[in-house]
């Protein structure tokens, strides 16, 4: 009678764990809200919108109320006599770098739905919009405090990627 209650007691058992396996085991993965699909979706398109910004961008000319104007055909003299570029680095994580001739300054920026670039420098340092004219591959940046910079793009985040990856320790 033992027996037949422990041989019982074993098939219940291994009823159970091989249920409770298989319960877990299962590859059934429960399909995503639609409050998670919509926050997804709008991740990659803020990804998108913001892709063509990110990068390193150098001025082609730069007018600044208080500092004078800095011509196209002059900045490359200025980059070389002072060592140092006028110019922005997008991050792809809504952060960048402001270089003014040595000086660097941290900022954040974002992409509107019409493609108009904003970024806030840290501290109280300004604000600036900017566009990209697809045609000339060049963009325009001005700022809150009436200066305004032509830019091009000398290197994309695939291109620094690759750099940087091709690169030995």
């Amino acid at each position: 009678m033992k027996q037949r209650q422990l041989v019982l007691a074993l098939v219940l058992f291994f009823i159970l764990s091989f249920g409770a396996v298989f319960t877990a085991c299962s590859t059934e993965t429960p399909e995503p809200s639609a409050e998670e699909i919509a926050a997804q979706k709008a991740e990659e398109e803020k990804k998108a919108a913001m892709a063509p910004f990110v990068g390193i961008w150098e001025a082609k000319s730069i007018n600044d109320p208080d500092q004078g104007e800095i011509v196209e055909s002059v900045y490359p003299t200025a980059r070389d006599t002072y060592k140092a570029i006028y110019g922005y680095d997008f991050a792809e994580d809504g952060t960048g770098l402001f270089i003014r001739l040595g000086a660097q300054k941290p900022f954040t920026w974002s992409v509107d739905a019409d493609g108009k670039l904003t970024i806030a420098l840290a501290g109280n340092a300004g604000s600036y919009t900017a566009t990209v004219d697809s045609s000339t591959d060049q963009m325009t940046i001005e700022g809150s405090d009436g200066s305004k910079a032509v830019l091009t793009q000398v290197a994309s985040f695939d291109e620094l990627a690759d750099d940087y990856m091709s690169k030995p320790f």
